[in-house]
């Protein structure tokens, strides 16, 4: 549409866009609950990380984790004891072994 269709039509199109507002807006409350607010790659390493925290951790609000452990090269070493919840260590224990 050139400019000057726009400002000939200009009112029509604000009208559009409040009818369009006005039939919409009812079905916003709620929508973040129906929509996929996040951008996810099926089948990559982060899709299944999320996997196994909602499967390992029942919680909806398993999302995101991210542990860094610098120079631990046993699963048993003592300075990871203290570190988080003995349902992480275990975890981390298996990602290491």
């Amino acid at each position: 549409m050139s400019g000057s269709a726009v400002l000939r039509f200009r009112w029509a199109i604000a009208l559009a866009w409040l009818v369009a507002g006005v039939v919409l807006l009812p079905l916003a409350p709620g929508v973040e609950h129906r929509l996929e607010v996040s951008a996810r790659i099926l089948g990559s390493e982060s899709a299944a990380v999320e996997r196994l925290l909602a499967d390992r951790f029942e919680s909806p609000f398993a999302r995101n984790a991210i542990l860094v452990l610098s120079g631990v090269t046993r699963s048993d070493d003592p300075r990871i004891a203290g570190l988080a919840p003995d349902h992480v260590l275990r975890s981390v224990r298996e990602l290491i072994a």
